[in-house]
């Protein structure tokens, strides 16, 4: 084992740290000290301070996710991880690029169509905006008024969404019993709503597009999997939380 270690210059303390556990334990907090010095003297001299550091990466990212929340929202449907890329070419070659290009700079969703007969399809894509766009640090276009914001950030249904999912419980559920059943909502998709006594049931969903634990389907591997673990670290998920209580008059 050697006992000198010659450092190459790093931004990073990830590189010192590795190096250091070569030796003693003297050793490593010398070592960490003097770089943690030689990075106090280099900010000094560039003039660049860790907050203003920090918050120029915030800007670029929130730049980049909004830009690709932008493209997404506007000619993506809100539904499922899988054939995004397909869809997304299907979408430019229906419309054309001229029209996809439009739909992004208006922010005008190609898919929503509120004079189309088929109202269910409308009325699903306005339920889901928000969490949609709220990923993408894009303020919502329809359906707000179908969700209350907590306090934690997080948010509830509201209004004629949480009617529905009173009456699907309610319908489900007859009885009131302590029974965990998936099923199935415009907002939340799949989900289980868990009885905590006295007909009051809670309901929680997260928005994100990262990989759930244990999965394993293709959607993890390839050009799917690289996609959805890039989308995951520059979208922020979103929470959709709160209770139903059956012993009110919907």
């Amino acid at each position: 084992m050697p006992d000198k270690v010659r450092l190459k210059n790093t931004n990073s303390g990830f590189l010192v740290r590795e190096v250091a556990e070569l030796g003693d334990k003297t050793g490593v907090e010398d070592l960490l000290n003097q770089f943690n010095r030689y990075q106090e003297k280099k900010k000094k001299r560039e003039g660049i301070s860790e907050p203003l550091a920090y918050e120029v990466g915030s800007w670029i990212r929130k730049g980049i996710q909004k830009g690709i929340g932008r493209v997404a929202t506007n000619l993506i449907t809100p539904f499922g991880y899988n054939n995004k890329i397909d869809e997304l070419l299907d979408v430019m070659k229906r419309y054309g690029i001229k029209k996809s290009i439009q739909a992004v700079i208006d922010d005008k969703p190609v898919y929503y169509d509120p004079k189309t007969e088929d109202k269910d399809w409308v009325s699903l894509y306005a339920a889901r905006d928000l969490p949609y766009r709220k990923m993408f640090g894009l303020e919502p276009r329809y359906g707000k008024g179908n969700y209350v914001k907590n306090s934690d950030g997080s948010y509830s249904l509201s209004g004629s969404l949480k009617k529905e999912l009173a009456n699907n419980i309610k319908y489900f559920f007859p009885s009131a019993k302590s029974v965990s059943k998936e099923l199935t909502d415009k907002v939340m998709g799949s989900y289980t709503p868990y009885h905590t006594g006295d007909s009051v049931y809670t309901y929680r969903d997260k928005w994100d597009v990262g990989l759930n634990k244990g999965e394993t389907s293709e959607a993890t591997t390839g050009t799917i999997g690289f996609l959805r673990r890039f989308i995951d670290t520059i979208t922020d998920p979103v929470t959709i939380k709160g209770q139903i209580d059956l012993r009110k008059k919907k």
